[in-house]
């Protein structure tokens, strides 16, 4: 068996390998992948005989927050042919796909599928996911008609405009090709307009929440959730809001039957000291964050956090540890939603430092 790179004739077998094991399309489902062969290099086979046996998919996409970027990159479409199971073929693609994670600098890695399968190569359940039900807003119901949805169709234009509304946030994963990514799996995106004026657009999902993104200004979040329940003839609506953006939780909070905070993927860190640093930067950019330092130990590894004021430093240390987690609790703890309280009292008040990505920028 051969780890290789495909060529182009290998690589057009590849997306033929795939399309038999998941019985999709993914033209179609993943066209911000497969529409061209850009990817093709991100992807690994393994090859006996002359066939495809195997395959995995690394994309690299980076995320932006504020003037700051954390590389990252998402393992994708892990396939094995049945005859070819239990040999240790997709052992042998994750781990290849993860050292070349490590060389290229990647910082965090995601993928979807079972804990069980993907805890041994150090994959697991964490990020944040804000997901609210909310029903029409009887305030909105009267102006509901001043709203209009109209489906994005791939015009230049309109392409241009949206992704410059959606470039505005100080919070996004990189999107090298923006239509392509709206419609990700099988999603539709929606231009929303007011009285004919552009305000942003929304994303109709067909797995998990009914809005899985909504990009419109703060004060427009009601009125247009209101207006998309009254067109679609529904009870309620399912939105999924980044934590980070902190204008539209206050929003919806108050406004919403329900919500929860679920997690989002499962996660691989790489950078223990670049990541936290990032993130606890990005929380007291954005709310008070008590002064304070503590050690904290992973695994092996020692990391000493500290912050004054607005000042942030996270550094490896040799120090006495103050806590102690494994891999595992590391992830869940620092990243995900915030179940447990932290053995650390200091500690405790800085975490979680949520890690979120849009199910359409999942791979």
């Amino acid at each position: 068996m051969l780890l290789v790179r495909p060529d182009r004739k290998q690589y057009e077998q590849t997306q033929r390998f795939l399309n038999k094991t998941f019985k999709q399309k993914f033209e179609s489902v993943l066209p911000k992948i497969y529409c061209n062969d850009r990817f093709r290099d991100s992807h690994l086979v393994a090859v006996e005989y002359d066939k495809i046996i195997g395959a995995v998919a690394n994309i690299p996409i980076d995320w932006r927050i504020d003037d700051m970027i954390i590389h990252g990159a998402g393992i994708g479409m892990v396939a094995t042919h049945p005859r070819y199971r239990g040999r240790g073929v997709m052992k042998s693609l994750l781990d290849q796909a993860i050292e070349r994670c490590k060389q290229d600098g990647t910082q965090v890695v995601f993928l979807s599928g079972y804990l069980d399968r993907y805890k041994r190569f150090g994959f697991y359940p964490s990020g944040i996911e804000n997901l609210y039900t909310l029903r029409a807003d009887k305030g909105c119901v009267d102006k509901a008609q001043d709203y209009t949805f109209e489906l994005l169709k791939g015009e230049r234009k309109e392409i241009e405009t949206l992704r410059s509304i959606y470039e505005q946030q100080a919070v996004r994963w990189e999107r090298k090709d923006f239509f392509d990514t709206l419609c990700t799996w099988k999603s539709k995106a929606y231009i929303v307009k007011k009285s004919g004026h552009v305000l942003g657009y929304l994303v109709k999902n067909r797995y998990g929440a009914d809005i899985s993104e909504i990009v419109v200004p703060t004060q427009e979040l009601v009125a247009t959730t209101t207006a998309w329940i009254i067109r679609n003839n529904k009870d309620s609506v399912k939105v999924c809001v980044s934590p980070y953006d902190m204008h539209a939780n206050e929003e919806l909070i108050l406004h919403s039957e329900n919500y929860c905070q679920i997690n989002a993927e499962n996660w691989l860190i790489l950078d223990y000291t670049g990541v936290i640093e990032t993130l606890l930067r990005a929380k007291v950019k954005r709310q008070k964050v008590v002064s304070g330092r503590a050690v904290l130990q992973i695994d092996d590894a020692k990391y000493l956090i500290s912050v004054d004021g607005d000042n942030v430093d996270v550094t490896q240390s040799d120090g006495q540890a103050d806590i102690a987690l494994t891999k595992e609790q590391a992830t869940r703890l620092l990243f995900g939603p915030k179940i447990v309280a932290c053995e650390n009292s200091w500690l405790d008040t800085i975490l979680p430092l949520p890690i979120y990505i849009p199910s359409i920028d999942m791979v």
